[in-house]
Parts: structure tokens; sequence; C-alpha cells
């Protein structure tokens, strides 16, 4: 890709559609810089087991929740949890602008060498 980026699919949990945590250790090396976490249909991902990845492996991690808008998991908004949350808009989704597009907001501050 443009900035030498590759990306690293893992499969979702068939009930939930949300990604299958127990698969993510096995694509993380020390080359990638991010995780990152989409929370489908209002049900969050296993965040706590994903944190714990990160903690370990220390590549950020981003929440896509614009489907998870309002939810939360164990009292707390999804979205919340990563370094940084992000909205992607598109006419599927909970949230439309126009065509599509993508909000962020950062909960701590990302360091700028990623």
């Amino acid at each position: 890709m443009l900035r030498g980026v590759s990306d690293k699919f893992i499969d979702i949990w068939a009930g939930k559609l949300n990604p299958n945590e127990d698969l993510i250790e096995n694509v993380l090396t020390e080359k990638k810089k991010a995780i990152v976490v989409v929370h489908h249909t209002g049900l969050g991902a296993e965040i706590d087991k994903i944190m714990k990845l990160a903690d370990s492996h220390n590549p950020v991690v981003v929440e896509e929740s614009v489907q998870g808008l309002l939810s939360h998991y164990k009292f707390r908004h999804l979205g919340t949890f990563g370094e940084t949350g992000c909205f992607s808009f598109h006419e599927t989704k909970n949230m439309q602008y126009v065509e599509s597009g993508k909000s962020h907001f950062f909960i701590i501050p990302i360091i700028s060498s990623i």
C-alpha cells in the first residue's frame, strides 16, 4: 500500500459478527502497529481480551463503534477503551453522511511515530 502498511484480517464470531479475539494473537507481529476493532450491531467485542493482547504486544487499539453508538461493555461506552475511536458513515450504518465519511475521537494522544 501507499505507506507500506499491510492488513491482516481475522474471522468473526458467527453469532455476534464481532472479531474473534482468540485469533488476534496469531496475526500480531512486531510490525503490527494497531488493532482495529469493529463493534457490530450494538454488541461489544470482548474488549478486555483485546486490550490485554494490546498491553502485551504494544499495538494501539482503534475502535470503530458507530453501530455500537450508546452501547456499553461492562458499563462503559463502546469506543472508549482503546487509544482512539472512530465512527464510519455509510448508508448501511446507524449514522449516515451523504455517501461516506469518518469521524475520529481521541481518548489518549497517539504517539506520532505510529
